[in-house]
């Protein structure tokens, strides 16, 4: 656990010229994530996931409601990236309402077309079928996760 708090602080100041009000607490459940897993509603059990997750967080309310940036690091390689976690409620309104706008949702489907002809792969692919409050008629289907 060690290396890991020591990387957090060591990336904090320099993710502080970037973003000024950047959260980087090196303490599981803050920006260490933990290794367990919730198991009892998964198909897998297996306890503990076989990669290291950091997070830095931008603001004062919850972290994971936070916009921030994300560090991943497991046996298959790593993973960076920047955004939000979790919507909440105001966040999540909003968001819909953007994706379903035609001008806004399109310009947002071309940006993210944009980023993943440069990324190796892209975690939007793992979001799960279009929520009930979106319109039917969304610009691309990778904007459709239900969680928030």
């Amino acid at each position: 656990m060690e290396p890991a708090k020591d990387f957090v602080g060591a990336m904090a100041p320099h993710l502080a010229k970037i973003s000024p009000g950047i959260q980087a607490v090196p303490k599981v459940g803050k920006s260490i994530m933990r290794i367990n897993r919730e198991t009892r509603f998964s198909k897998d059990t297996t306890p503990y996931k076989d990669w290291l997750g950091l997070w830095f967080w931008e603001g004062d309310g919850k972290s994971r409601e936070c916009p921030g940036f994300y560090f991943g690091l497991g046996t298959a390689g790593f993973v960076i990236g920047a955004g939000m976690h979790r919507f909440g409620p105001p966040y999540l309104a909003k968001y819909r309402a953007a994706v379903g706008d035609s001008k806004f949702g399109k310009a947002l489907a071309a940006a993210v077309r944009k980023v993943e002809k440069r990324a190796t792969r892209s975690a939007a692919r793992t979001t799960r079928k279009c929520h009930a409050a979106l319109p039917p008629i969304i610009p691309m289907p990778i904007f459709c996760a239900t969680m928030g």
